[in-house]
């Protein structure tokens, strides 16, 4: 028996029956089960206390959303918090290139519920482009070596392109993780969206990101049909949901997603793989398209 299943048992009361598989995780110790009250549930703990609050809080914030799975109870020992967390019946949206319309179309209305969230602040700064800049300057300092001209480019064109980033002094959640990896689907549904350890006060237009990055070179016409649902739910169209608005916005966000991956691995001294490269290739490819 193991830590986290130990802690199923005595901290919320449930038998392990079943484990189920996980996916790899960059951020957090997780068990999948199946109880003996027949429920599905997920017990996480995550390696950064900061991560796991964050987490829990946006879980209780997305309490009515019907794509987000429940917070069912939390633990701590030690200063270690631990969630339980509902189980969806779905696995990782690995099959991208399946997608049917209605599921792309689900998504977006999701999304819309998810971003029409109120939070407090944008994790702490006054306004979108100013956590945009605070992260920016935190990730450059974090940065050595061969990177450190690569980092300040990406600083650079950050800082020139700013203005084109959709301004907002009004925080909404947003996941700033959205990728197949953290969407559930099973028979070509839609079944919900996990994972909100990264999630804060932003602007919505970064969540379409990962989407850009991920989906859209898979499926043709992809974003468009998530876009389209997006619409639909939020009975409204936005100027920054244009395609061609949406692309320039989409290699500005490159550029920052670029720059907080070479951080992260440079911050844990981890180049392993190829996530190093694929995020200086995201600062190149924003460069060469915005300059």
């Amino acid at each position: 028996m193991d830590e986290l299943e130990r802690v199923a048992r005595s901290d919320f009361g449930l038998e392990v029956v079943t484990r189920l598989p996980i996916t790899e995780s960059f951020s957090s110790t997780v068990l999948s089960f199946i109880a003996s009250d027949n429920r599905h549930y997920v017990v996480k703990r995550h390696w950064a206390r900061g991560k796991g609050e964050r987490e829990a809080a946006a879980l209780r914030a997305l309490d009515a959303h019907p794509d987000v799975p429940a917070l069912v109870a939390t633990s701590e020992h030690d200063g270690i918090l631990t969630l339980l967390i509902e189980g969806l019946d779905g696995d990782p949206w690995d099959h991208v290139a399946d997608a049917s319309p209605d599921l792309l179309r689900r998504l977006g209305h999701a999304m819309v519920l998810l971003h029409q969230t109120p939070t407090d602040s944008f994790d702490g700064v006054e306004s979108w482009h100013g956590l945009l800049a605070s992260n920016a300057d935190r990730y450059v300092a974090s940065i050595e070596g061969e990177d450190t001209e690569l980092a300040e480019r990406a600083r650079a064109l950050l800082d020139r392109h700013v203005a084109d980033v959709p301004q907002s002094d009004t925080p909404y959640l947003v996941h700033f993780d959205l990728r197949p990896g953290n969407i559930l689907a099973r028979a070509g549904r839609l079944v919900g969206i996990i994972d909100f350890e990264a999630c804060r006060g932003g602007h919505p237009s970064m969540d379409f990101f990962k989407l850009w990055q991920q989906v859209d070179p898979l499926v043709p016409g992809g974003l468009h049909e998530i876009l389209r649902g997006y619409s639909e739910a939020a009975e409204t169209t936005e100027a920054w949901t244009d395609p061609t608005s949406l692309d320039r916005l989409m290699q500005i966000y490159a550029a920052y997603h670029g720059l907080a991956g070479l951080a992260w691995c440079h911050t844990r001294d981890d180049f392993r793989g190829d996530f190093p490269a694929v995020n200086r290739g995201l600062i190149a490819d924003a460069v060469a398209a915005l300059d």
